[in-house]
């Protein structure tokens, strides 16, 4: 290859932009060392480049004939460069053939190497280029050739002004001017080449969910590139030029953040001749695939989506730089909600919205948007101009004064984070402190037990240690919640409105209200449900309060008939004196050694052959399908709890019902063919918690004439002012009233017929007098007047009779029934009494003495009453008398240190009411004499009682009924 082929080669490369000048005089450098090498090789052009260099350079070679030096001397070269290698060592001929070759002309067609198209709008299109003169990229606009003339005019006017608007934020114009084309000659505007995308692109990636653009793109940072094309705008208008068609796609984003307005081909400046007017013609400019907003030419200029009313209904010549600074507001919408301000089906639909003007306020779409923005926005884009911002520097101000808030605001923010974090974690603790604390008391209270007063010092050290333990516990709980509660309120004062400080708030508060009402506190549960209403507006502490718990209700009776009762006097029962017998989850465990919490009780033996006294583990089971299912909801009215309006769930079997949290009385009735008798069940549904239970069916002629059911299961027990402690209960039978002076005085009576010293040890008594009269054949009850201090009635309850006379009255009765009924223990009681959520009273929570029978029931009478007396005294289960009129003897000790003792329930008509009458628990000698204790008795239909001969230790002896009396007789007969 000779020195010219090798030249013309390199030439060539640089003609079609392949390579550089500085890569072309550099490779020509090291080749003029050796003019034999190839400088196309030395260029290291990728293979298609050298290709086409090649192609050229044979084309041109063919048309002089091969003549390598004629072909270098007819080709243009770059003035430049030419110098340049006119200065190297080159070969003489070669120089002589470079010093013939004619620099080009410099025309823009010359210059300009042209690339693919970028882009288009209404007046030309975009092609990226290179300027070979100053040897950078450019983006060049071309006019469409079919222009007519005024719109060719329009470009140039869009040349000239731009070119005036030497503003960061504008795209810098660096030539205009005509080069040949195809129809004659073709207006350009060489522009600087930016690389980035068009901030419509960037709306439309924050649109779709991406990601990685919600990321890098933050609202402050979408609001500042709005700041940056308030700041162009203004500029432009400080020449006297307005933009007209503001939108995202006339914005670019460069890779390196600059952001520059483009297509100023509506461009109007302030001493252009008016526009005519004459009507509303328009023609749409074709849209890119997939936009709605469109450029409209006619009378209406512009895109409608952005448009002020007075543009879109045509009055161009009002437009003035408030119209800019609607558009800027409209992008501001865009920028806030990701769409424009107006959008519809149709083009002309959306033109119609433009002319209306009326533009929604940003947070009516978009999520999070402060109501500073809304205000911005509103003011940018009000329909009539006067109400506007008065020009774009106003609207920047606004903008940075938001953005200097919400700097702050992040400081804070960050600062809240933090206290936020703290917080919580104590919020956890305090909660768990709540359940430690539980705990360590239960603990104390077992200690209390083991530890008497007279103990060594030693081991009352180890209580003190627990007492200090328990309260070290509660102190820290009290400073983590205090602390926890300052940390929230300080979050929430400078972060207004964060979700997870108002919701740890207001768990802050919901434990305490929790620690209220598991104290039964009403006061304190008050004080803290106010709070969480000032804290919580929102309601989220009600939605814990009120979440619904689950009913779900079996039925089930027995297929054994263990309950027949024995032949009158086939059962001998005995009790003893001690309680030696652990009493757990509702029943006897014999054999187990007793433990602190057991309240024992003696040990029951029974005479009866080989009859079975109640259902055991092996008795079967049947299920009882279609018993209906009807529920009424406990609600307190006039201080007192009521059933509401009874409503019928369903029949058995009940699945997982949804109900609101709270007390509820269901009313099972079983299918009148089987015999079954119908039964109350209290159920309590606690938040979020689900209530399952089995309830036995017993035969109608099983039970006891007059006798109530007590289903098992679980119940809160133990009120007052300790926290309610949840027991458990097996199924019993509960006479309805205490036992009347009636009722007893047939049993001593027919003590008297075979043993007149045993009736006269039974007979109610006080401290040094008998308070019944004897006579020959037997006792009776003091007629008026003939007792000064009380007026006795058969319908009274029985009093001033020890525990050893109450079991003697049921061992008698057990005898003549054939039915083994017993005292009942406190638990039994306490369940029969207050159903199962915990109520202090039978009645409900509040103590009116007129409701039940205590010694303030009647202001100028203190005297017992028939039982029965205070129809509001009923318990759920319908046991009469249950908070009031008489004291009643329990089966039970008191604990395992006082086996010896026993236990009495309730108020009697001789006691004052402390406020938790069926907490009151009273313990005494079991031969104690008060005119306030009497006796209820039940019956267990399970089996409780030791089999075996009737010979226990201590004064309980057994008692038999000589007769039936006749009126009992009748009875059983009918």
């Amino acid at each position: 290859m000779t020195p010219e082929t090798s030249l013309l080669h390199a030439l060539l490369a640089h003609r079609l932009a392949f390579v550089t000048r500085e890569k072309l005089l550099e490779a020509a450098f090291a080749w003029a060392d050796d003019e034999a090498e190839s400088l196309l090789e030395a260029l290291a052009l990728p293979q298609p480049q050298a290709r086409a260099v090649e192609a050229v350079a044979a084309a041109l070679l063919d048309k002089y004939g091969g003549d390598a030096a004629r072909a270098l001397a007819a080709t243009p070269v770059d003035a430049g460069a030419q110098r340049a290698l006119l200065g190297l060592r080159l070969s003489s001929p070669l120089l002589k053939t470079l010093e013939s070759m004619k620099p080009r002309a410099g025309g823009a067609d010359e210059r300009y190497r042209f690339g693919a198209e970028i882009g288009r709008g209404g007046l030309g299109r975009v092609v990226e280029a290179l300027d070979s003169t100053l040897e950078r990229d450019v983006a060049i606009k071309l006019v469409l050739p079919e222009l007519p003339a005024v719109l060719q005019e329009r470009f140039a006017r869009e040349a000239r002004l731009t070119a005036k608007l030497d503003h960061p934020n504008v795209v810098p114009v660096h030539d205009f001017g005509e080069i040949p084309a195809a129809q004659g000659r073709q207006l350009f505007l060489c522009m600087k080449r930016v690389r980035g995308r068009s901030l419509a692109e960037v709306i439309a990636q924050l649109a779709r969910g991406d990601v990685e653009a919600a990321r890098k793109w933050s609202r402050a940072r979408l609001l500042g590139v709005l700041q940056d094309i308030c700041l162009g705008v203004a500029y432009a208008h400080s020449k006297g030029i307005i933009h007209r068609d503001l939108k995202p796609s006339n914005v670019m984003i460069g890779d390196f953040g600059e952001t520059l307005i483009l297509d100023w081909g509506l461009a109007r400046e302030g001493g252009d001749p008016p526009e005519a007017e004459p009507g509303m013609r328009t023609r749409l400019r074709a849209p890119k695939v997939g936009s709605s907003t469109l450029t409209m030419e006619g009378d209406v200029l512009g895109t409608p989506a952005y448009m002020p009313p007075e543009q879109a209904n045509g009055r161009l010549n009002t437009m003035d730089a408030r119209s800019d600074v609607f558009s800027l507001g409209a992008i501001l919408f865009e920028l806030l909600t990701f769409r424009p301000p107006y959008q519809a089906a149709t083009s002309d639909d959306v033109l119609v919205l433009a002319q209306a003007g009326r533009v929604p306020p940003p947070s009516s779409i978009g999520k999070d948007i402060p109501p500073e923005l809304d205000r911005i926005c509103a003011r940018a884009t009000a329909g009539r101009r006067e109400e506007r911002y008065p020009t774009a520097l106003a609207l920047h101000h606004d903008l940075q004064q938001f953005l200097e808030g919400v700097a702050e605001r992040d400081r804070k923010r960050a600062e809240a984070n933090g206290w936020v974090k703290e917080a919580l974690s104590l919020g956890a603790r305090v909660r768990d402190l709540r359940h430690r604390i539980v705990k360590a008391r239960e603990a104390l209270t077992v200690m209390m037990e083991d530890i008497p007063r007279s103990a060594p010092i030693e081991k009352r050290r180890l209580l003190w240690a627990s007492e200090e333990e328990l309260e070290a516990l509660r102190r820290e709980r009290a400073r983590g919640f205090s602390r926890a509660e300052t940390l929230f309120t300080g979050a929430l004062a400078a972060d207004p409105g964060r979700a997870d400080a108002t919701e740890g708030r207001v768990e802050l508060y919901l434990d305490r209200f929790l620690d209220a009402e598991a104290g039964r506190n009403p006061s304190e549960m008050a004080v803290q449900l106010s709070l969480l209403q000032q804290i919580d507006p929102a309601g989220l502490h009600r939605a814990r309060l009120d979440a619904p718990g689950t009913l779900s209700i079996d039925a089930f009776d027995y297929g054994c008939d263990c309950l027949r009762p024995l032949a009158p006097g086939a059962l001998r029962v005995e009790f003893s004196a001690e309680a030696t017998i652990a009493w757990r989850d509702g029943a006897p465990v014999p054999g187990a050694a007793l433990i602190n919490k057991d309240r024992p009780i003696p040990a029951v033996l029974a005479s009866c052959g080989a009859a079975r006294l109640g259902h055991d583990a092996n008795c079967p089971k049947r299920p009882v399908p279609g018993v209906r299912v009807s529920m009424a909801r406990y609600v307190e009215r006039d201080r007192r709890l009521v059933t509401d309006t009874e409503t019928l769930l369903g029949t058995t079997p009940i699945r997982d019902v949804s109900l609101p949290p709270g007390s509820y009385l269901c009313r099972l009735t079983p299918p009148s063919a089987g015999g079954l008798a119908p039964t109350f069940l209290p159920v309590r549904i606690d938040r979020g918690a689900a209530w399952r239970q089995d309830v036995a069916l017993y035969r109608a002629a099983d039970i006891p004439a007059g006798f109530v059911q007590i289903p098992g299961g679980p119940f809160l027990a133990d009120g007052g002012d300790v926290a309610l402690v949840p027991r458990m209960a097996r199924d019993l039978f509960f006479a309805p009233f205490h036992v009347t002076c009636a009722e007893y005085l047939a049993f001593v009576n027919d003590l008297f017929r075979t043993d007149p010293e045993e009736a006269r040890r039974r007979a109610p008594r006080g401290p040094d007098r008998k308070l019944w009269l004897e006579g020959p054949k037997g006792f009776r009850l003091p007629a008026p007047g003939e007792d000064k201090s009380l007026d006795w009635k058969p319908e009274w309850p029985v009093f001033s009779i020890s525990w050893f006379d109450a079991t003697a009255f049921v061992a008698w009765k057990s005898c003549l029934e054939g039915r083994l009924y017993s005292l009942h223990h406190e638990e039994e009681y306490d369940k029969a009494a207050r159903g199962v959520d915990g109520r202090y009273y039978a009645f409900g929570n509040h103590g009116e003495q007129s409701w039940f029978h205590s010694s303030h029931s009647y202001a100028d009478m203190k005297s017992p009453m028939p039982v029965g007396t205070f129809p509001t005294d009923v318990s759920p289960y319908g046991v009469r008398d249950a908070t009031g009129a008489m004291g009643s003897w329990c089966l039970n000790a008191p604990e395992i240190g006082s086996r010896d003792m026993r236990i009495i329930r309730g108020v009697g008509w001789w006691s004052n009411d402390d406020g938790h009458a069926i907490a009151q628990r009273f313990g005494g000698q079991p031969d104690l004499l008060r005119m306030g204790y009497g006796l209820r008795i039940c019956w267990r239909p399970w089996r409780w009682a030791q089999a075996g001969a009737t010979q226990v230790a201590g004064p309980a002896r057994t008692v038999k009924p000589s007769r039936a009396p006749a009126g009992r007789r009748k009875r059983d007969r009918e």
